[in-house]
């Protein structure tokens, strides 16, 4: 019964300094770096927009570094990534990309914003385009 009360107690401790140092981890404590990681196909911009937005009104942020990590995605969703690092940079604070293996077509895009552009000499990058799909119903109406 004893051990039992030990590992409770242990347990308890855990989860006492675990809380605290999520608090202290969120106590501002100075000027800062922020870092944001974009990964994946670009489609839903909400969650990033909304980060990039909260960080420029961070007062403790003094620059944003981009990771970018992406093939690219939806032409709104980078459209809209883009024009939010173009807000952030109002705020007179610089934007660095830094470009992952792959940072293509619209992350590409968006890393245009950035005062600073780094690339790995392996990374696969550019071939901004547009591709229209439609479907020809002519001879069907015909």
């Amino acid at each position: 019964m004893k051990w039992i009360r030990r590992v409770f107690v242990f347990l308890i401790i855990l989860f006492v300094l675990g809380f605290l140092g999520s608090l202290l981890a969120r106590l501002p404590v100075g000027d800062r770096v922020a870092v944001l990681r974009i990964e994946g196909v670009l489609v839903n911009s909400e969650p990033i927009v909304r980060k990039i937005e909260s960080l420029k009104e961070d007062k403790s942020v003094r620059a944003l570094v981009v990771r970018a990590e992406s093939p690219g995605g939806s032409v709104g969703a980078s459209q809209e990534i883009y024009r939010a690092l173009e807000r952030f940079k109002e705020s007179k604070k610089p934007v660095v990309v830094s470009m992952g293996n792959v940072c293509a077509s619209g992350c590409f895009y968006l890393a245009m914003a950035g005062d600073y552009i780094y690339a790995n000499p392996g990374t696969i990058t550019g071939s901004i385009g547009v591709i229209i799909q439609h479907t020809n119903v002519k001879e069907l109406l015909e």
